[in-house]
């Protein structure tokens, strides 16, 4: 069967305008123009890439994800390209496949990689100006955390990790800030 809807912004907001307590001007425009930009940079048509790399189903879950918190909207983002660029997974496989929601490996793998950062060397000056109140720095350390894992996973997830085992060590009152940096006392 041939579909006869027009996707324009109009049609596009009344499929997300079903959902109750849902703040569509805010994230279905943003969504919405996300996929048009992209598209067209890429020079594709699209009409054709919602109706057949999208279509409702992908569509109301990607949406659906994001207004449950299962994922962030940048990392929603990141599924939206894959599903432009032809993936035929549903948004949720993308996400889990990528670590933007909590697989077992994934949250294995993140964890250590926020570990190795937080034990390497090179990090200890940032360390320090993190535990005497600057949190700033840590989007450095997020940053390392994302490259050592070839950027699978949620930041927001990663800097809370990060944020409370720096914490943690400062409790501990076992970090030693490294000669010469501002942290010392």
């Amino acid at each position: 069967m041939v579909s006869l809807i027009f996707w324009n912004c109009r049609a596009f907001l009344s499929i997300v305008c079903v959902f109750p307590n849902f703040n569509h001007l805010f994230v279905d425009l943003r969504i919405y123009e996300h996929i048009y930009g992209n598209v067209e940079r890429k020079d594709l048509n699209f009409q054709k890439v919602i109706e057949e790399n999208f279509g409702h189903k992908k569509l109301v879950e990607l949406i659906m994800m994001v207004h449950e918190q299962n994922i962030t909207v940048a990392n929603a983002k990141q599924v939206m390209m894959k599903i432009i660029d032809g993936d035929e997974r549903l948004p949720n496989e993308i996400a889990e496949e990528q670590g933007f929601i909590g697989g077992t490996f994934t949250s294995e793998e993140v964890t250590s990689a926020v570990m190795k950062a937080l034990d390497d060397p090179v990090n200890a000056k940032v360390i320090a100006k993190i535990i005497k109140g600057n949190e700033r720095p840590v989007m450095s350390l997020v940053g390392t955390v994302m490259k050592a894992i070839n950027r699978r996973g949620d930041p927001v997830v990663i800097k809370k990790m990060l944020v409370e085992r720096i914490a943690e060590i400062k409790n501990s009152g076992k970090f030693v800030a490294p000669a010469g940096s501002d942290a010392e006392e």
